[in-house]
């Protein structure tokens, strides 16, 4: 706040001016002022620092160091958002201004934004291209933003696989910050539950430790179980869910699909028959069929032997029927055997009991903190 001290020594020098003295005064009140928000936020009272700060700012608007003191007050009040955006006033309030470019761009990285901090880092190296500072950090925070960018990318497109890979190289980059774990938690989470993998039940209970208040995630979280065959736990998510959202419609789905695949759990599997994920396409399938009828195709044997193959060549075929046509697939993966007769007169819905996948309009990041864009 040297530009108060200055603006003193200016008004000593009108010493012939009446208001002079007031003037004088009222600049000695800011300053005690700012002095009084410092301490406060050295002791941590930073709602106290804040009430202050505002007040500050309606006289002193153009102060980068009232600025950062303020932004830090939002940022350890838990308020990012706003903490970034107004250090980022601060900061652009000075021309040429790399080191406070340097500074944001690593508050912005610390705290999970990587695509906002090489906006910032961009803005430095604009300045001075050859900065060393600003290109070092530059070319670290760079290589995770782009695996953010490309995990997002992946998911809006639908291709899961890709979205896992480009996930789980957000942690091998930058694997001491929490932040981009539970980014790249999020992530998995989603798209694990999507492809239908049976691997994403660690990274769904891991986001809803974080966001233990968060619907949409225990929905993520139940669909995880089901794919995992966790019948039972996904249940008791369900319920979890209606206890303090009655009427939550895809809950009360999810709970019909859990509740019916928990009675048909000792019923014909046919993704084991043909030891196929449940995540496995159609091609893979019709690979593994290839390779289980050849192996057991009756002529192949004789006596016993030939009954015994038979069975299970029967148990192939029936396999690879229903998870290569997509209603009977659907049906199968919702608790309901498209080949056993008496299922199929208690289902009036067709092989769309559910509606499909219940989190088909569920965006991945909703209510949680992901990267954001400044106005």
């Amino acid at each position: 706040m040297g530009k108060l001290t200055e603006a003193i020594e200016d008004y000593e020098s009108l010493n012939h001016d009446t208001g002079v003295s007031a003037k004088i005064s009222e600049i000695h009140k800011l300053q005690n002022q700012w002095e009084d928000a410092r301490k406060l936020f050295a002791n941590s009272e930073y709602r106290e620092a804040l009430t202050l700060l505002d007040k500050l700012v309606e006289s002193v608007d153009y102060a980068e160091e009232l600025r950062e003191l303020r932004a830090r007050c939002y940022l350890s009040l838990g308020d990012v958002q706003k903490g970034l955006q107004e250090m980022r006033f601060g900061v652009h309030l000075t021309n040429d201004n790399r080191e406070g470019l340097l500074r944001i761009s690593q508050i912005m990285y610390d705290a999970g934004f990587a695509v906002q901090a090489t906006n910032e880092l961009r803005e430095c190296l604009r300045l001075d291209q050859d900065d060393k500072a600003c290109l070092s950090f530059y070319k670290k925070v760079n290589k995770v933003a782009k695996a953010i960018t490309a995990t997002q990318e992946a998911l809006e497109a639908e291709r899961y696989s890709d979205c896992i890979k480009k996930a789980a190289e957000i942690v091998k980059l930058e694997s001491s910050n929490p932040e981009y774990a539970n980014q790249a938690n999020i992530s998995l989470c989603h798209c694990h539950a999507k492809a239908k993998s049976v691997d994403g039940v660690p990274y769904c209970e891991s986001v809803v430790q974080h966001y233990p208040e968060s619907t949409e995630f225990q929905l993520y979280q139940a669909e995880a179980y089901i794919n995992a065959d966790r019948f039972q736990d996904a249940i008791s998510t369900y319920q979890k869910i209606l206890g303090h959202e009655s009427n939550n419609q895809k809950a009360k789905e999810g709970m019909k699909k859990a509740q019916k695949l928990l009675k048909a759990s000792n019923r014909r599997d046919y993704y084991k028959i043909l030891g196929v994920p449940k995540s496995a396409s159609k091609k893979d399938i019709l690979k593994a069929y290839r390779k289980m009828a050849a192996e057991y195709h009756p002529d192949k044997f004789q006596g016993e032997e030939r009954m015994q193959a038979e069975k299970k060549f029967v148990e192939i075929s029936a396999a690879k029927e229903v998870l290569t046509d997509d209603e009977k697939r659907t049906q199968f993966e919702n608790g309901i055997d498209p080949l056993d007769p008496e299922q199929q007169a208690q289902n009036p819905f067709g092989g769309h009991p559910f509606n499909g996948f219940p989190f088909s309009h569920m965006h991945p990041f909703e209510g949680a903190h992901f990267e954001f864009h400044f106005g």
